[in-house]
């Protein structure tokens, strides 16, 4: 679906022009958060990166590492984050 932008305000394939780029981000970041919380509740880890390409695991009891991939796939900690 092409979303296009006039200034903060978006239109939707379907015409809706009034919707406002800040709520639709809001709406995503709250959704994003209720599917992690969701994902760990059920005892699984869940992996994410951040901008300069390091890769994460938070794990369901709260511990997050940062990992990294071998070639093969398999994974290896690199170290433990601490907030």
């Amino acid at each position: 679906m092409e979303q296009q932008s006039r200034g903060r305000w978006a239109t939707t394939p379907t015409g809706d022009d009034n919707l406002d780029v800040d709520e639709i981000t809001r709406l995503f970041q709250e959704g994003a958060r209720e599917v992690v919380a969701a994902h760990l509740a059920a005892g699984r880890p869940v992996y994410y990166g951040d901008d300069n390409g390091k890769l994460f695991m938070w794990m369901p009891d709260g511990r997050r590492f940062e990992y990294r991939r071998w070639v093969d796939g398999s994974p290896e900690i690199v170290r433990e984050v601490r907030d």
